[in-house]
């Protein structure tokens, strides 16, 4: 089993490695010309709704094992999205859940309903790098 500060120390590791790459500034001008995000509060809360679900894209878990059969994201994003779900989840922990901000990308631009990042935020710039790709 890993403990949860194993889960915190990886975050804070590949966060320092992506604002390496992309300065949080940076961030920030995308989040300042993207699109409005989708409102997700909205979307569970629509009526006509009897159970508003939340569907979740993810490559693996850090208790259980790999779920390399998940293939396209987009397109399984896609099949929840026709399913009902009032909102798909991308999971974008990149060491323990082998995900990735393109998944994030590609769900966003595979689906209309809201997209939300489900992940371990350890810093304010997971939050603008999440919503600078789509969530």
């Amino acid at each position: 089993m890993i403990a949860f500060e194993e889960l915190i120390e990886a975050a804070r590791h590949a966060v320092a490695r992506r604002e390496q790459e992309r300065a949080l500034e940076s961030l920030r001008e995308m989040v300042r010309t993207a699109p409005a995000s989708k409102d997700a509060l909205a979307a569970l809360r629509a009526e006509g709704r009897a159970v508003s679900v939340i569907a979740e894209v993810k490559r693996a878990t850090a208790t259980f094992a790999d779920l390399s059969g998940v293939g396209d994201v987009a397109v399984l994003a896609r099949f929840y999205e026709a399913g009902g779900a009032a909102c798909v989840s991308v999971v974008t922990e990149p060491v323990y859940s082998n995900g990735d901000l393109r998944d994030l990308d590609a769900v966003r631009g595979a689906v209309d309903v809201p997209v939300l990042v489900n992940d371990l935020i350890v810093t304010p710039y997971q939050v603008h790098e999440a919503r600078a790709h789509g969530a």
